[in-house]
């Protein structure tokens, strides 16, 4: 079956605003290559990772919601113009199991007695990539008008520390995105996307917290831990996004893509597709935020058009690939 979307025209979506917020805790590759007994530049060498910030007393309904309130600001908009609210995040959970983080996000910006309606929405690392996805179908139906879509991710609480291609490669961090129709006239739109999931790779990333937790299957702190099988993520990983993108260059846009957001785990990822789809500028923010699961994707956006390098009207593709073994990607104009 071709999974490619059948967007016949671009869906007019446009993001509209977007925050960012990282914790004021940064730790230096050199920190923990000094405390774990790891020779000097061996972070940088095999992750790509020079720094990560890690929260000291943060949650990540707090970082969530100071992402979100300057992408409402950089909006144009009120927190009371928005009217649903999608907490998109692998890490949905760390403050409670129920109720989920939505409502805490709500919460924290002081929507409480507001009514707005929100939800989480977690399909791991992609998940911001889904949330686009659902914001599209909502607005162009005309369900809701202002969408505020927030991913706010906390790793540092939860890594294996036996692991150095783990615990190097993650980072803490948050960003938030206001999403609404594109005003006629303006091009700001999603032109094609693909998700796609192949769950013989679900034990690649995984944490027994949960259902095995409860069950007692959890002898040691350790085994709460997210633990990865790094070799086969990113050996399957990259086949898979591989494919993906080879699929994807059957739309006739993708010859207009100038910028694109590579998979943010480390340099494996970004170098296979700086060499699938040469000549386009890359955004890459691995090596200042580690990999913040599905925040990766929106700080780098975010990161793009603060520094004026990603302009409305650039074409754009974001490719993800994440726990499940998921991948995804979407071509947009900004």
């Amino acid at each position: 079956m071709d999974r490619i979307s059948k967007v016949g025209c671009p869906l007019p979506v446009k993001i509209a605003g977007l925050g960012r917020y990282t914790p004021s805790q940064v730790i230096a590759s050199s920190q923990l290559e000094l405390k774990h007994g790891l020779e000097p530049g061996w972070f940088t060498n095999n992750l790509g990772v020079t720094q990560r910030c890690w929260v000291k007393e943060e949650t990540p309904s707090f970082m969530g919601a100071a992402a979100a309130r300057e992408a409402v600001s950089a909006a144009g908009l009120d927190l009371e113009d928005i009217d649903l609210i999608i907490n998109a995040s692998t890490t949905a959970n760390f403050e409670k199991l129920v109720p989920d983080g939505g409502p805490l996000l709500q919460r924290q910006l002081g929507l409480a007695d507001s009514g707005i309606p929100c939800f989480t929405l977690q399909n791991n690392f992609l998940s911001f990539l889904h949330a686009l996805d659902v914001c599209a179908a909502f607005l162009t139906t005309g369900r809701y008008q202002h969408i505020l879509v927030v991913t706010a991710e906390v790793f540092s609480f939860n890594l294996d520390f036996t692991n150095p291609r783990v615990f190097g490669l993650f980072g803490d961090g948050a960003a938030a995105a206001v999403v609404t129709l594109t005003p006629q006239g303006e091009a700001s739109g999603i032109i094609d996307l693909c998700l796609e999931t192949f769950g013989q790779g679900a034990a690649a990333v995984q944490s027994a917290i949960g259902h095995a937790m409860v069950r007692g299957k959890v002898s040691t702190p350790a085994d709460m831990s997210m633990q990865m099988d790094v070799e086969y993520l990113n050996k399957n990983g990259s086949i898979y996004a591989y494919n993906l993108l080879k699929k994807m260059e059957r739309n006739p846009t993708m010859q207009d893509i100038k910028w694109v957001i590579p998979p943010q785990m480390g340099t494996m990822f970004s170098d296979s597709v700086k060499e699938l789809l040469p000549g386009r500028e890359i955004l890459q923010i691995t090596d200042r935020f580690g990999f913040c699961g599905a925040a990766s994707l929106p700080m780098a956006l975010y990161e793009a058009v603060k520094g004026e390098q990603l302009r409305r009207g650039d074409r754009l593709l974001a490719v993800g690939v994440g726990a499940g073994i998921s991948v995804g990607g979407m071509i947009m104009t900004y």
